[in-house]
């Protein structure tokens, strides 16, 4: 009878779908989103990267704004005026004797200014200077006298603001600036990329997961359905069925879970690929499956393999090379503080010529400048001007120092940080090919063991506890090797991120390539 009994459970187990050894048989989504649909969607909608991009907007601004100190500066200006002068009794008699009686001089005057300036980066400024002045009285000049002076002016600074440094420094360092910005915008699209990676992996791995636990429920329901049937036909004691009927319970539980995980899941690669309200709902699932690690080759863990992907995450890196412009724009604007302690010493140079014409018609202020010109004539001054304690100098170079001390701290707690995540990811790329190794060989040696179960089954010396103990352990495994995929994946990308490799630093416009996600950066290059 324990023959038949045993023979007859064989034949209702045997009619149960095995497990699949490799979640990634299962078969592809008819629609469904891949991982370079997601990162493009990611990167065209994530308001952090249009807020950078706005940075660097504002960066080059600010660039423009310094580079305006060096155009070209016209100005021009007229005056008009009546001035009332009150005589005195001999300046009475003296209008008297021209045959003028008056107690007043009203003088009209009248007058024109056009001068350019252009200051070199150097520091030297220069430009021409057009003056041109109309005076009129009621005594002496009522017909008028028109006087002009055209000069030429130039100005020599010898210690303060002398020199290209010290002069250009602030749209220097504005330039730098805009460099670092680029690098930001690019440091936020590789996080972006990154982190929109990451969530596609845990979504499909959420998803392969609820495959397996669905399929083990499924079995479950089925063995339930079997062993009912074999109860009424009095081949199996009625006391069997509550085994089967908890164990199916429990793995509907586990479904349960695992559904409102792979939701969550896809939820969350929603909110990292910008998807609206609207969207989000009616989102396909990940199609694409998880990369290969297995077949990879472990990477070396060498010293000198480590130092090779610290130097190339060091040069690749935008947040590391952002920190670089920064710390040249501190420098810069250190060079010109200092200038800014010592004196103002100019040296000013100007010559010309003055021309006069006399009479009240337009046409005659406009040749004044070339009539009755007597030849040229030259000035030179020298100007000085310093503060005795000169604080505001003192202050800035104060705040210049310790703006670059800054930037060089920031620079090597980056550098640090780059080489610690460089080390982590490349054991996480390690270490996840080593478990994926030892994920599958549990998957198989539980397939084995299930067969194993099933063949004591038919020759009535197993039972159907053992049977669904093993059984469960394979569904553990089949999970396990689902989150060691995943793992991979995940580590994979983080060391991408960590050695700068997921994006070109340098470009702004970044095409998304779908195989960085797949194979290790450097191949070829990394010492063995």
């Amino acid at each position: 009878m324990r023959c038949t009994w045993a023979l007859t459970v064989c034949l209702a187990v045997a009619a149960i779908p095995a497990p699949a050894g490799d979640p990634a048989t299962q078969p592809p989504y008819r629609e469904g989103l891949t991982l370079v649909e997601a990162v493009r969607s990611a990167l065209s909608r994530n308001p952090l990267i249009t807020i950078q991009q706005r940075q660097v907007d504002i960066s080059r601004g600010v660039r423009q704004e310094e580079s305006g100190r060096f155009d070209t500066l016209l100005d021009w200006s007229a005056d008009q005026g009546r001035l009332n002068n009150p005589l005195s009794s001999f300046e009475r008699l003296q209008a008297e004797q021209t045959g003028v009686l008056t107690g007043n001089r009203g003088l009209n005057l009248y007058s024109y200014n056009v001068n350019a300036i252009k200051r070199l980066r150097s520091g030297v400024s220069f430009g021409p200077v057009l003056e041109m002045t109309r005076t009129t009285d009621n005594i002496l000049n009522r017909l008028g006298v028109n006087h002009s002076r055209f000069s030429f002016q130039v100005n020599l600074p010898l210690l303060r603001d002398r020199g290209r440094e010290a002069v250009t420094a602030r749209e220097t360092a504005a330039a730098h600036v805009v460099d670092a910005s680029l690098f930001d915008l690019n440091q936020v699209a590789a996080e972006t990329i990154a982190d929109t990676a990451i969530a596609y992996w845990r979504a499909l791995a959420a998803s392969k997961s609820l495959d397996v636990i669905a399929g083990s429920e499924q079995r479950g329901r089925l063995l339930l359905d079997n062993v009912r049937t074999l109860i009424e036909a009095d081949k199996v004691p009625r006391n069997e069925i509550h085994q089967i009927a908890a164990n199916l319970a429990d793995r509907s539980a586990g479904r349960i879970a695992a559904e409102q995980r792979s939701i969550e899941a896809k939820q969350a690669l929603a909110l990292a690929i910008g998807l609206t309200s609207g969207e989000m709902a009616a989102m396909p699932g990940p199609v694409e499956d998880f990369p290969d690690g297995e077949s990879q080759p472990l990477p070396s863990l060498a010293r000198e393999t480590v130092e090779f992907y610290i130097r190339q995450a060091l040069e690749r890196r935008a947040d590391h090379l952002a920190s670089l412009k920064r710390r040249e724009a501190t420098a810069t604007l250190r060079v010109s503080a200092r200038n800014q302690v010592m004196p103002q010493v100019d040296l000013n140079l100007s010559t010309g010529f003055s021309g006069l014409e006399e009479g009240r018609r337009p046409d005659r202020l406009l040749v004044s400048p070339v009539t009755r010109v007597q030849g040229m004539d030259a000035i030179l001054s020298l100007r000085y001007n310093f503060a005795p304690s000169n604080n505001v100098a003192r202050g800035r170079l104060a705040q210049a120092e310790a703006a670059y001390d800054q930037s060089e701290l920031r620079i090597n707690d980056i550098e640090r940080t780059i080489a610690a995540s460089v080390v982590a990811a490349l054991n996480g790329v390690h270490n996840g090919i080593m478990r994926l190794k030892q994920a599958r060989e549990s998957v198989g040696g539980y397939e084995i063991a299930l067969e194993g179960e099933r063949d004591k089954l038919r020759l009535g010396v197993g039972s159907l506890v053992d049977l669904l103990t093993v059984e469960d352990r394979l569904t553990n495994a089949l999970n396990n090797f689902v989150s060691a995929q995943f793992a991979y994946a995940e580590a994979l990308t983080r060391f991408r991120f960590a050695t700068g490799s997921l994006i070109d630093p340098d470009r702004i416009a970044q095409p998304v390539d779908g195989s960085i996600f797949r194979v290790m950066p450097f191949q070829g290059e990394a010492p063995k």
